[in-house]
């Protein structure tokens, strides 16, 4: 799979637009619901809104018509990346 637009949009999104949504989730749930989470939970869901794309997706894909090799990539790049990213601090 190569690094194009599209995959790096993809890789954008899992890494960097998935944690955020998740952290605004998690303060909105704090101001406007007064449900307070521990610390660690907090971390948990944030490190896990920027997992690796379901290994499921290239099923999904295949089944609905979409582009197979496309979320084959997906799966592979974004799995590669946490690895790295979660074994270098």
């Amino acid at each position: 799979m190569a690094l194009n637009k599209d995959s790096l949009g993809g890789i954008f999104g899992r890494f960097v637009i998935a944690p955020l949504i998740m952290f605004g989730v998690i303060i909105t749930v704090r101001y406007m619901g007064g449900i307070t989470l521990e610390p660690i939970a907090m971390i948990t869901f944030i490190v896990q809104s920027a997992g690796p794309v379901i290994a499921v997706l290239p099923i999904v894909a295949n089944e609905s018509g979409a582009d197979l090799p496309f979320a084959t990539g997906l799966v592979m790049i974004s799995t590669i990346l946490f690895v790295f990213a979660n074994t270098t601090h």
